[in-house]
């Protein structure tokens, strides 16, 4: 499983889901407050364990897929897609 925001780099940098709204913030402007994707961030690395059963979604209505974690958070920058990996054994397929 892969999650995206490649630009902010390795999210074990961070010591708070803080840092990285205001790093969403630098890059992308003042704009917007970001807190979605500094909560997605640091759930994906922090309060994410091993043995927990994930949904993958295409959007907001669609289930892609469904299964169980295998890994703790890995930072690999030459998956071309996503840096931010985790290993999951899929259980079940959605559309």
């Amino acid at each position: 499983m892969g999650l995206g925001f490649n630009e902010i780099g390795d999210l074990s940098q961070y010591d708070s889901k803080e840092e990285i709204k205001l790093k969403f913030q630098q890059l992308h402007g003042n704009n917007s407050f970001y807190i979605n994707n500094a909560n997605t961030c640091w759930h994906f690395i922090h309060d994410m364990q091993i043995g927990d059963i994930v949904f993958a979604r295409k959007g907001r209505n669609e289930i892609i897929g469904r299964g169980i974690v295998e890994s703790d958070y890995e930072y690999d920058e030459s998956n071309k897609n996503y840096h931010k990996i985790r290993k999951i054994k899929w259980t079940h397929r959605g559309n």
